[in-house]
């Protein structure tokens, strides 16, 4: 199950969008973006991590809502089976960990009255505070073809390494480090 650990509560525009944590790798400020020549409007460049040129893509953009009006000034990179992209985010909610009971689905559940999403990258949703959470569905936005992904080479690495490894989100905000 691919949200079995929960997931990170990210504002993008006026939505939020909750992220399976098995699959946030790490979330950073993200540097001035390098222009990449390729056909897909919501990708909003890439840049320099670590050595690895992660491209960042517009999540709104890519789902059939209009682009960024604002630039981003935080990143989500995700994983998965082996591949690495990075997501535009505009703040950090919250980390949560709804029952599976609690998590529904369809679109005409999340709209409430705004703008319907491509439902095929928002197909699940969860209740915090009255506040609608639409999941993003990692698996679907990793195999379309129209987006740009990179090899994850640490990947392999880390299996085995430690197979048993815990995973933790951590990151900072005002001059504090959370995990």
């Amino acid at each position: 199950m691919e949200d079995a650990n929960g997931h990170g509560v990210f504002r993008i525009g006026s939505r939020l969008v909750g992220v399976p944590l098995d699959h946030v790798s790490e979330v950073c400020v993200l540097p001035k973006l390098t222009p990449l020549m390729f056909a897909n409007p919501a990708l909003l460049g890439a840049f320099d991590l670590r050595g690895s040129l992660v491209p960042v893509l517009d999540v709104e953009h890519l789902s059939g809502l209009p682009p960024r009006t604002a630039p981003a000034k935080i990143a989500a990179i995700l994983r998965y089976q082996g591949r690495m992209t990075g997501i535009a985010l505009d703040d950090i909610h919250t980390l949560s960990r709804p029952a599976p009971t609690d998590i529904g689905g369809g679109p005409e559940a999340q709209d409430r009255g705004e703008r319907a999403i491509d439902d095929s990258l928002f197909s699940k949703f969860f209740l915090i505070d009255e506040n609608v959470i639409s999941c993003l569905n990692t698996s679907a936005m990793f195999a379309r073809d129209d987006i740009l992904t990179i090899a994850d080479t640490r990947t392999a690495a880390r299996r085995t390494a430690d197979p048993n490894r815990q995973k933790l989100l951590i990151f900072s905000a005002g001059g504090a480090r959370f995990s």
